[in-house]
């Protein structure tokens, strides 16, 4: 890529002085070395001074059996200080409550990660592929 057409200052953003793209993607390897793409910057947050992906807490929350559909979303903690909130679907049938699904998320998250808060709602903004809209998600919490 040469940059963006008449926009000096978003291609200065996003070019490396040595020509790399910066994609806003954010990865990390996964145990066997392969790297995974885990989120967007965008999408990230600082939690007590770490970053957080949205779709690490995401996936966690997905792989508890009452949950049909998460999302997560930064809020404002304290300061400058954000937490996540967790805007969660439960599947048909099920049932479960704000205080299981924070126990679930401590067994398997960093402390740093773990939602501050957990929301119940009855759907979750999807555009036609199904990915979650994050603008409309923030705009639910």
């Amino acid at each position: 890529m040469a940059g963006y057409w008449n926009r000096p200052e978003a291609t200065a953003a996003v070019l490396t002085p040595d020509g790399w793209l910066r994609t806003g993607d954010a990865a990390r390897p996964d145990e066997d070395g392969y790297i995974r793409i885990v989120g967007r910057m965008a999408d990230s947050f600082l939690s007590h001074g770490q970053v957080v992906h949205p779709g690490d807490v995401e996936r966690i929350l997905l792989s508890h059996p009452a949950v049909a559909d998460a999302g997560v979303v930064p809020v404002q903690e304290s300061g400058q200080e954000q937490a996540g909130e967790a805007l969660v679907v439960v599947a048909p049938v099920a049932e479960t409550t704000e205080q299981e699904i924070l126990a679930w998320c401590r067994e398997r998250l960093a402390a740093y990660q773990v939602p501050a808060i957990v929301r119940f709602v009855d759907r979750l903004p999807r555009n036609s592929v199904g990915k979650l809209i994050r603008a409309e998600l923030q705009n639910m919490a």
